[in-house]
C-alpha cells in the first residue's frame, strides 16, 4: 500500500461529516472521485436483501444487472474481477448486523488496497446510519410510551440513568400543577416546582434524598398533597437495572388512596367505639364463662359419682340373675330363663353405657389414663375376630378377616385401641349391617403408620352425615321410632382416643351400599418409655 494512496484519501475525504444529512451521497462522489470510478450504486438493508437505493453515472438495470452477478457476498470489503476493471463491494456493518452497502465499477490494479483505506470511512458512516436509526426508533417509542402514559389515570414520573426527569405524564402534571410542556432539568428542580404540593414535604425529602444517591431499591410511602387538590397518594418508585445491575432508571407511580384513607379514619373511630362495648361485653361472658366452667364441674362430677352409684346395684342385679340362669336356686322354666337372659342382656347394655360415661368425664376431665406398651395389630384383629362372633348382632352375618402375613408392632395402649376403638367401630358395623352382609376388619402398613380398617355393606350413612358422626350423642336416626339401639357416643369416645395417641380416624360411606371407617396410628406412638400420659 503506497503513501500515494493515504495521500489521495486523505486529500480526497478532508473535511467529510459521515453524519451530514446528505453523508451517503458525499461519500459516493468523493470515493468515485478518489477510485476513479467509471460509476457508484448505494443499496440498503432491509432484513437479509439488499435494494437499490441510488446510482451515480449508471442507470438502475446497469447497477443492478452488475450487482446481480456478484454471487456470495460478504460482511467486508472486496473486489470483484469485471471486464472494465472491478467491481468494488464496500459493506456498511454494525456489530455484523448490515445495513447498506456500495458498489463502484473500478479500474487499475490497486483496488484490494483503496478498499481497506476507505474501510474506516465506511465503518465512521455505518455507525452514524445506525445512530440516526436508532434516534428515529427512539422517537418512535417515546411518542407511542406519552401516548400511553398520558391516556392513564395514575400519576407517573419516568427518570432517567443519570437520575434526571425524563418524562411526566399528563395525570402527573395535573395533580402538581404543571403545564403541558414543563420538564425541569433535575430531580431538586423538580422538586423545587412541586414541593409546596405537599402537607409534609420535609416527610418526602427524608424518604427520596438517599434514594437520589442509591436507587437499587424499591421505596413505597404514603403522602399527602394539600393542592391542587386535598389528595392521599401511594407512591411506589421502582428502579430499572441494566444486564449488569446498574440503575438504568425508574419509574414513580402515585396511586390514589384518598378512599381508603377516610375509611380508615372511619374504621378507627368506629373501631375505639367497638372497642369499648367489646370489653364491656369480654367482662360479661368472663362471668358467665366462669359459671359455666363451674356448672360443668358439677355436672361432670354428678355423671362420675352417678357412674359408680349405678354400678353397685347393676353388679347385684347381674349376680342374682346369673345364679338363676345357672340352676343355683333352682331349675328355671323355658319362658323364665328367656327372661333371666333379657336381664343379663339388657344390664350388659347397661354397664357398657355405665363405662361409656365415666370415660367420657374422664376425658373431659384430663384424667384418662393411657397405659402404653409394644402392641401386635395381627393379634388384636384376630382376637376381635373371635370375640365379635359370640355377639348378638353377629347372628346370620359373615365376619372377614384381611391381614397380611406379618405386620410390626405399635407402641400403642393395648386396651383402649382394642376396646374403646376397634371392637367399637366393630360391634356398629355388626349393629347397622342386614342378615347376609359382610364385616371386614383389616390392617396394613403406610410408611410410619398402621391402619386399621372396619368396612361393612350395611346401611350406610348419608353423605350429609359423615361430617357429624363423630360428635357426642350424634345419631344418625334420633328418632323415638330408631331401629338400633346406642347412646351417640362410641365413634367420639373412639376418635378422642385415636386422637390421644397421635393418629386420626376417617369414614367412608355410601347410603345403602355401606361404610368403612380407617383409624391410623403412629407406630412409634407418643411416648416410649412405657409410662401413662394425661
Amino acid at each position: 500500500m503506497t503513501q500515494d494512496l493515504r495521500d489521495g484519501v486523505l486529500h480526497a475525504f478532508k473535511a467529510f461529516d459521515p453524519q451530514g444529512s446528505e453523508a451517503i451521497s458525499e461519500f459516493a462522489e468523493r470515493a468515485m472521485r478518489f477510485l476513479g470510478a467509471s460509476w457508484g450504486s448505494y443499496w440498503i438493508a432491509t432484513g437479509t436483501q439488499l435494494h437499490l437505493e441510488a446510482t451515480w453515472e449508471v442507470s438502475a438495470a446497469e447497477a443492478i444487472a452488475a450487482f446481480t452477478g456478484l454471487g456470495a457476498l460478504t460482511e467486508t470489503p472486496r473486489v470483484y474481477p469485471d471486464a472494465g476493471g472491478g467491481l468494488l463491494y464496500l459493506p456498511l456493518t454494525i456489530a455484523r448486523q448490515q445495513l447498506g452497502a456500495y458498489l463502484f465499477l473500478v479500474p487499475g490494479d490497486q483496488q484490494e488496497d483503496a478498499a481497506e483505506l476507505l474501510r474506516p470511512l465506511v465503518s465512521a458512516l455505518a455507525l452514524a446510519i445506525g445512530y440516526d436509526r436508532l434516534a428515529v426508533r427512539e422517537g418512535i417509542v417515546s411518542e407511542r410510551l406519552e401516548r400511553v402514559t398520558n391516556a392513564m389515570q395514575i400519576p407517573l414520573l419516568f427518570v432517567d440513568a443519570r437520575r434526571r426527569p425524563l418524562q411526566l405524564n399528563k395525570a402527573y402534571r395535573e395533580v402538581h400543577g404543571l403545564d403541558e410542556v414543563e420538564l425541569p432539568e433535575s430531580m431538586e428542580a423538580l422538586w423545587r416546582r412541586v414541593r409546596s404540593c405537599y402537607q409534609a414535604p420535609e416527610e418526602v425529602e427524608a424518604a427520596f434524598s438517599p434514594w437520589l444517591q442509591l436507587s437499587e431499591q424499591t421505596v413505597v410511602l404514603e403522602v399527602e398533597l394539600k393542592s391542587p387538590r386535598e389528595a392521599y397518594y401511594r407512591v411506589l418508585a421502582v428502579p430499572f437495572l441494566d444486564d449488569l445491575g446498574e440503575f438504568a432508571g425508574a419509574v414513580f407511580s402515585f396511586y390514589d388512596v384518598t378512599q381508603e384513607r377516610r375509611l380508615v379514619h372511619l374504621q378507627a373511630d368506629f373501631i375505639e367505639s367497638l372497642e369499648e362495648r367489646v370489653n364491656a361485653r369480654t367482662r360479661e361472658l368472663f362471668e358467665i364463662n366462669q359459671e359455666l366452667k363451674l356448672a360443668n364441674q358439677i355436672k361432670s362430677d354428678f355423671i362420675s359419682n352417678m357412674s359408680h352409684e349405678l354400678r353397685t346395684p347393676l353388679q347385684s342385679i347381674v349376680g342374682s340373675a346369673s345364679m338363676l340362669e345357672e340352676g343355683v336356686l333352682g331349675n328355671l322354666s323355658s319362658d323364665q330363663m328367656d327372661r333371666v337372659q333379657d336381664i343379663l342382656r339388657g344390664s350388659e347394655r347397661l354397664k357398657n353405657l355405665v363405662n361409656t360415661v365415666l370415660d367420657l368425664s374422664k376425658l373431659d376431665a384430663g384424667h384418662f389414663k393411657l397405659y402404653y406398651e409394644w402392641v401386635d395389630p395381627r393379634e388384636q384383629i384376630l382376637e376381635a375376630a373371635k370375640d365379635l362372633k359370640l355377639s348378638p348382632y353377629a347372628v346370620d352375618k359373615h365376619l372377614v378377616v384381611d391381614l397380611p402375613d406379618e405386620l410390626p408392632m405399635i407402641w400403642a395402649s393395648p386396651e383402649t385401641t382394642y376396646q374403646q376403638v376397634l371392637m367399637n367401630l366393630a360391634i356398629n358395623a355388626l349393629k347397622f349391617t342386614e342378615p347376609g352382609g359382610e364385616v371386614r376388619l383389616g390392617a396394613r402398613v403406610e410408611g410410619q403408620t398402621m391402619v386399621y380398617e372396619v368396612s361393612d355393606t350395611g346401611v350406610g350413612i348419608p353423605a350429609e352425615a359423615l361430617a357429624r358422626v363423630f360428635d357426642r350423642f350424634y345419631q344418625v336416626d334420633s328418632s323415638s321410632t330408631r331401629r338400633y339401639d346406642g347412646s351417640g357416643l362410641g365413634l367420639a369416645i373412639a376418635r378422642e382416643i385415636v386422637e390421644l395417641h397421635g393418629g386420626t380416624i376417617h369414614v367412608e360411606s355410601t347410603l345403602g351400599t355401606g361404610s368403612r371407617f380407617s383409624v391410623r396410628l403412629p407406630m412409634a406412638g407418643p411416648e416410649k418409655d412405657g409410662s401413662c400420659t394425661n
